[in-house]
């Protein structure tokens, strides 16, 4: 989209930071900001922490955020609490879109992913989809949205919704359940938007394949003593990425206020 002012911002941890960004999109003289969060799913993030920052009324109840500080065990800091930032100012419009949510699109990805690692002869195959899980609603819903979608146009194969923390069923009790059904391959895909401490760490740790520790991030989120065993071959794909799709995503809901 070259004839519009864009500009990345993060709300934590990397810079440049929300209201850097918003106040380079301020100097070229716009009345209109449209914020897109690029997150998977609504959370204490999208509904409290980004609104605040914009200046905008918080989604969820300022009461619940002490929920929230148990959904992540590793260091997890915001700008605003701690004052790192302050909100932004603007006299003009701002438009608050949502995250990219269960799009047939996201779907899309899933199954080029998986049907990358499937064979012909995969009627041992079971397929195992990873959430993060969450004490709110919203990521929840999505991934097991994603899951019914991907189900209905998935074929005959054994699959299974597993969530890393906070949501049943865990990982390892996913897993089990496609034990039983005597697969002997399971292709297991973390429906995160990118790489990090969880893909990295603590899903491969609940999987049993023993991944070589982080800098600053020695010991996994995840019980060592609630891990999968499996003496078959698991598979681990990567997550979503910068998918074309997800920037068709984007840009569809972007061009409605245009």
């Amino acid at each position: 989209m070259p004839d519009y002012n864009i500009e990345i911002g993060f709300m934590e941890l990397v810079e440049p930071n929300i209201p850097t960004a918003f106040n380079k999109l301020k100097e070229t003289g716009v009345n209109k900001i449209i914020v897109n969060p690029v997150f998977l799913a609504h959370g204490m993030h999208t509904k409290v922490d980004i609104p605040t920052i914009l200046g905008l009324e918080p989604e969820v109840d300022l009461e619940k955020l002490h929920m929230h500080q148990h959904e992540h065990n590793h260091s997890h800091h915001h700008h605003h609490r701690e004052a790192k930032s302050e909100p932004v100012d603007f006299d003009g419009e701002i438009i608050y879109l949502e995250p990219l949510g269960a799009d047939d699109k996201i779907v899309e990805i899933i199954s080029n992913k998986i049907n990358s690692k499937l064979e012909k002869d995969s009627q041992d195959t079971g397929i195992l989809l990873i959430g993060h899980g969450s004490n709110l609603p919203y990521n929840n819903e999505v991934i097991k949205t994603i899951a019914e979608k991907y189900i209905e146009n998935s074929g005959d194969y054994p699959i299974e919704t597993g969530f890393m923390q906070l949501s049943k069923p865990s990982i390892p009790e996913a897993f089990n359940k496609l034990k039983e059904k005597d697969v002997k391959k399971v292709i297991a895909l973390p429906i995160f938007l990118a790489h990090g401490i969880h893909t990295k760490l603590d899903i491969p740790t609940a999987l049993g394949l023993n991944p070589q520790p982080i800098e600053n991030y020695p010991v996994s989120n995840v019980s060592t003593s609630d891990v999968v065993e499996f003496d078959g071959e698991i598979i681990y794909l990567e997550p979503l990425g910068a998918d074309d799709k997800i920037v068709e995503i984007i840009q569809n809901r972007v061009n409605k206020y245009l």
